[in-house]
């Protein structure tokens, strides 16, 4: 019996210990199928990773695209506050803004920036209006877009000082010092020579003016 029970005992050990260690065989193989390819998990992490990244920074995306006026201060927002949806959502209502430009102009700088349209073309029977930089006729006494009256101002006569090029730009010097010039086919006024050597360097490094 003893025997019988024992022998029955060792063959039932002998079977569990077999089904065991098959099944972590099959386990382990299980898990070993599942990770044979590591580069591929590793594309799929950087492509989630990209994805969060930038949907994180769409308003930044949008600021730099725009253009924005503020795109560092909103990128800085972005990063530091677009984790919370707050935040996020202050950068992005932030980027689709049109802020007003505020001009970096030296106070005193009279440049007169004349449009590219036929009636804003100067001819000798046209005159500039000093407020808002448009051309009228020469014999008009009020401005017709901005209502100054050129009755009241005190007759002066200008004088040719000089007439000379500056970098490839004709321009033309009278004894009130101011400056007149042709760039880019457009007549441009400046209040002295020095306003307009500047503008004119700014222009040129920045590339503005047609060479051609």
């Amino acid at each position: 019996m003893q025997a019988a029970f024992g022998g029955g005992s060792s063959k039932s050990g002998h079977i569990a210990a077999t089904v065991l260690s098959e099944g972590r065989s099959q386990i382990g193989g299980h898990f070993v199928g599942q990770n044979h390819d590591p580069i591929g998990g590793f594309i799929l992490l950087f492509v989630v990773f990209a994805l969060g990244a930038i949907i994180y920074f769409i308003p930044s995306l949008v600021a730099r695209n725009r253009n924005h006026a503020q795109k560092s201060a909103i990128f800085w927002l972005n990063f530091f506050t677009g984790w919370s949806f707050i935040g996020w959502v202050a950068a992005l209502i932030w980027a689709l803004t049109n802020p007003t430009v505020v001009s970096t102009e030296p106070t005193g700088t009279r440049e007169k920036y004349i449009s590219d349209t036929p009636r804003s073309r100067i001819s000798q029977n046209e005159k500039i209006c000093p407020r808002c930089a448009e051309s009228v006729k020469a014999a008009a006494l009020v401005c017709r877009y901005c209502g100054h009256e050129f009755a009241a101002e005190t007759p002066k006569l200008k004088s040719i000082l000089e007439t000379n090029v500056y970098r490839g730009v004709p321009y033309t010097q009278y004894d009130d010092y101011s400056v007149t010039a042709i760039v880019n086919s457009e007549i441009r006024a400046w209040g002295n020579a020095l306003e307009f050597r500047a503008a004119i360097d700014a222009m040129i490094e920045r590339g503005q003016i047609d060479r051609s």
